[in-house]
């Protein structure tokens, strides 16, 4: 479950635990200055906090979820340890889009070229400080290059990026029953539909999720639908052109991503991030064979 915590109570953690919750993640943007300033609620920081520490001391494991812009990204290392002082079991790190209101405040959005330090900032984070909270990267975070390991190594087999599972392994339902892929992906707030595959007070989702056609974004991925650097890329046919909001809302192409560390890495010719080996050779085996197909359930 997911909260910004605002109206989170003793008596919520309580009902959690009774109801077999295993954990709550609280939205936490930053130190207290950067979060009451994106959240536009003075007192929002205190008093998610006051829950997390309320969590904690039930016995409730509390995660939290950050979003990383302009006020925060330089201070990550301190926010973790904060973090861990207040017994966070586990913390996502993602990348700020330029879509609903946060659209609004481009001043907050990192641009690409940022992830070149940001990039080998959070992989030191991962792996120089092993102690809780567990760090995990979203899938907006990367892809690939040198640091790729780093980011998303959990001891499973695969270790590195393999495309946007959004109605292939994931689902989103929002409150008003609308399903989507993932629920990053626009619909009525953005004033877009096209990323809606129905509603379950029409259809059920069995229905919906078996649909000859659904999710065909990512279900009937081709690399020739690929644009731009995405289309000549390397790792195209595995990395699928990364995180389909993230690309979408940047550039109003699905399969189009710019916020990805390889790419800025060749574009601005750092050739010293660019890593040719386990990893790549991995990707590559991986992504080869099926022309692109995506496997779903």
């Amino acid at each position: 479950m997911i909260t910004n915590g605002w109206s989170w109570s003793p008596e919520h953690t309580r009902r959690a635990i009774g109801a077999g919750l295993e954990n709550v993640a609280f939205s936490l943007d930053g130190p207290e200055s950067a979060h009451d300033t994106v959240r536009a609620k003075p007192g929002s920081y205190a008093r998610v906090m006051a829950a997390i520490d309320d969590c904690v001391a039930a016995g409730l494991p509390a995660s939290v979820v950050t979003h990383i812009n302009a006020l925060n990204a330089r201070s990550l290392r301190e926010f973790r340890q904060t973090l861990h002082e207040h017994g966070v079991s586990s913390w996502q790190i993602q990348m700020g889009n330029p879509a609903g209101t946060m659209g609004e405040h481009r001043e907050l959005v990192l641009a690409p070229e940022e992830l070149l330090w940001l990039v080998p900032e959070i992989a030191a984070i991962r792996t120089e400080h092993p102690r809780r909270p567990k760090v995990f990267v979203a899938d907006n975070v990367g892809y690939y290059g040198r640091y790729e390991r780093a980011l998303r190594d959990r001891g499973a087999a695969i270790c590195f990026w393999i495309g946007c599972r959004a109605g292939c392994q994931v689902i989103g339902i929002e409150s008003n029953g609308n399903v989507k892929g993932c629920l990053s992906l626009p619909s009525s707030r953005h004033g877009l539909d096209e990323f809606v595959e129905g509603n379950l007070r029409d259809t059920p989702l069995r229905e919906l999720w078996n649909r000859p056609g659904a999710f065909a974004f990512n279900r009937a991925f081709d690399t020739a639908r690929l644009a731009g650097f995405c289309g000549t890329c390397r790792f195209a046919d595995i990395c699928r052109g990364g995180c389909s909001w993230s690309a979408f809302c940047r550039t109003g192409n699905r399969f189009d991503n710019p916020l990805c560390f390889y790419r800025v890495a060749v574009e601005q010719g750092r050739w010293d991030l660019i890593d040719d080996g386990e990893i790549d050779r991995a990707a590559h085996e991986a992504g080869s064979g099926d022309g692109g197909a995506v496997p779903v359930g």
